[in-house]
C-alpha cells in the first residue's frame, strides 16, 4: 500500500516546484526565495486547518534558513510591490516543515519563503485570530474572505528564485506559476498523485507528495489541467519583472 501525505497546494505544490525548478541546470543550490499568496474563499475545513498550522509548531513566523533554521530572522514588511500580484502587498516570512525539509534536500545555504497577502478583512482576522476561540476564528475567516472576493477575482501565484551554481559559474532560474484558485489547484495535485501511484511511480509506504511525486511528469500533468493558467520559466531574478521600459508614442 502506498500512503501520500501532503497532495494539495500547500503543502504539495509549493514543495515539489522548487525541487523541479533545481533540476533546470544547477549543478548546486544556494538560496531560494519563495512568494506565495491567493485570494479565494475559506471553506470551514480550509481556514481550520489554515489556523491549525499557525498553532501546532510546523510554520514558525519570521524564521527563514540560514545554515539551519535562524528564528526571527525576518520582519513582516507592508506596502510591497511585487511582480505579478495586484497592487501593493502585505509580506509574511515563516518557514514551515516542508520548507526546512527542502533546504535540507537541496542543500541550501539560505531559504526565505513569504506569505503575501492582500490587504484586507482577511488579514485583520489573522491578526486578531489568537485571541478568540478556533471555532469563531474559523468562521471570521470564511465570511472575512467573502468580504475580500466581493467584486475581486480570485488568484493564485507563487514566485520563485533559486541561485547557485551551473558549472562553477553563477546562475539563476525563477519561476511564475499563475493558478485558477485554491481548490482547483489542490484537486489537481490529488488528481496527478493518483495517477502516480496507480503508474507505480511511488513505492510502497507513507510519503510526502512533494518529495514522492517524479517532478517532471508531475509538472507535465498538472499543466494538462486548468488549474494552472500560466507557468513561465525565467533565466533572471525576478527584480527583472519590476523593471520598467520608458519611451514614448
Amino acid at each position: 500500500r502506498s500512503a501520500v501525505l501532503g497532495a494539495g497546494l500547500q503543502p504539495g505544490l509549493t514543495g515539489l516546484l522548487p525541487r523541479w525548478l533545481a533540476l533546470q541546470g544547477f549543478t548546486r543550490v544556494l538560496g531560494l526565495n519563495s512568494y506565495f499568496g491567493l485570494r479565494d474563499h475559506f471553506t470551514a475545513v480550509a481556514a481550520d486547518d489554515f489556523l491549525q498550522g499557525a498553532v501546532d509548531g510546523t510554520s514558525e513566523p519570521l524564521a527563514a534558513w540560514h545554515n539551519g533554521r535562524c528564528s526571527r530572522a525576518l520582519r513582516r514588511r507592508r506596502d510591497v510591490l511585487l511582480p505579478c500580484f495586484p497592487g501593493p502587498v502585505h509580506v509574511l516570512p515563516y518557514l514551515n516543515r516542508e520548507g526546512e525539509r527542502l533546504a535540507r534536500d537541496l542543500r541550501l545555504e539560505t531559504g526565505q519563503w513569504f506569505n503575501v497577502m492582500t490587504d484586507g478583512h482577511v488579514l485583520k482576522v489573522l491578526d486578531q485570530a489568537h485571541s478568540l476561540s478556533r471555532a469563531e476564528a474559523v468562521q471570521r475567516l470564511c465570511t472575512a474572505s467573502q468580504l475580500d472576493l466581493s467584486g475581486q477575482p480570485s488568484f493564485v501565484t507563487l514566485l520563485l528564485q533559486l541561485d547557485g551554481l551551473c558549472d562553477d559559474q553563477a546562475y539563476t532560474r525563477s519561476l511564475v506559476v499563475s493558478g485558477a484558485g485554491n481548490a482547483p489547484l489542490t484537486g489537481a495535485m490529488a488528481a496527478v498523485t493518483v495517477v502516480s501511484v496507480l503508474e507505480g511511480e511511488i513505492r510502497p509506504g507513507c510519503h510526502d507528495a512533494a518529495y514522492a511525486l517524479p517532478p517532471a511528469a508531475s509538472l507535465e500533468r498538472l499543466q494538462r489541467t486548468q488549474a494552472i493558467r500560466a507557468l513561465t520559466l525565467l533565466d533572471h531574478p525576478l527584480a527583472h519583472l519590476q523593471h520598467a521600459e520608458e519611451g514614448c508614442l
